[in-house]
């Protein structure tokens, strides 16, 4: 198995439905993402009981898959945790109830990457969904950094 080009960290605490929201938004991208950039996905989870069954449908179908359990001890400490695990030439952080609204978006990362070898952070907007519509929110909208954010790791 190819080393990981891409680690997608996913950060999660007593929820499994928006884990569960995110997975599926991933298994979306379907095999050819798979066979076009090796990727691992890196859960940090501080609710294993919780998430055990949300979780047990995709050992064996994500060719490189991290559970990593940890206290619950913030976000902060949870995304170090994430990236100290993380194995990919780039991280990118989708955190649980986060999904994939354009199957584009990670190839379009990569490809900016790879057209600037300068460029060591890509980071988007993000749309809130409420009652069904969108609402566009700048990327630092909130009390935490949302969006498809990525660190190039030398």
């Amino acid at each position: 198995m190819p080393e990981p080009r891409l680690s997608i960290v996913t950060i999660t605490y007593k929820d499994s439905k928006g884990l569960r929201e995110t997975l599926e938004s991933l298994r979306a991208l379907g095999p050819a993402f798979e066979s076009g950039c090796p990727w691992e996905l890196v859960i940090v989870d501080s609710s294993p009981t919780e998430n055990a069954a949300t979780l047990a449908p995709l050992r064996g179908k994500i060719s490189r898959l991290v559970h990593l359990t940890t206290p619950a001890e913030g976000v902060y400490a949870a995304i170090n945790a994430g990236l100290a695990k993380a194995c990919g030439e780039y991280v990118w952080f989708l955190n649980g109830g986060d999904r994939l609204r354009d199957r584009a978006a990670l190839a379009t990362a990569l490809e900016a990457f790879r057209a600037d070898e300068g460029c060591d952070l890509i980071a988007s907007g993000v749309e809130l969904q409420r009652d069904g519509g969108y609402l566009y929110l700048s990327v630092c909208a909130s009390k935490y950094c949302h969006g498809t954010y990525w660190r190039f790791m030398t």
